[in-house]
């Protein structure tokens, strides 16, 4: 009768370790799929809004109490940082504490609006590239 062996070799062993080493190192690899990458941010303008400030009434040469505030937003309603939004007085007569500005990071950027001296209703628009723009509303009002 043939005596059959039941212990691994030394070099069985060996190779045992070496395979199971390599299982433990490659294993966690092939679980990773292209759907765990990390995604970009989307930093795409979508809408702007007005967040604060519309509908204000002043008497003339003294400036709105609120600044006027807008929201840039992207396609999942987040707001963007860093995007550049130009201001604008469309009608009536005024000056804008500036005609650009930056939002931060909750995706606001605001400017203040200050009347000459005539009355009356004036609008001022908040743009950033083409979407359509935000609109306020300011009455100056000598009351």
């Amino acid at each position: 009768m043939h005596h059959i062996a039941t212990r691994p070799t030394s070099r069985a062993r060996r190779l045992l370790s070496i395979a199971s080493t390599a299982f433990l190192l490659v294993a966690p690899l092939a679980a990773c799929s292209d759907d765990d990458e990390p995604t970009a941010p989307n930093n795409t303008p979508a809408a702007v809004s007005v967040m604060s400030g519309n509908n204000q009434t002043t008497a003339p040469n003294t400036a709105v109490a609120a600044p006027l505030v807008v929201r840039v937003l992207n396609g999942d309603n987040d707001p963007v940082a860093n995007v550049g939004v130009t201001w604008s007085v469309t009608s009536g007569t005024g000056t804008l504490s500036a005609t650009s500005s930056t939002t931060d990071s909750n995706g606001e950027a605001s400017v203040t609006y200050t009347p000459d001296a005539a009355t009356g209703t004036t609008t001022i628009a908040a743009t950033t590239g083409t979407l359509t723009p935000a609109v306020f509303t300011v009455t100056v009002s000598a009351q």
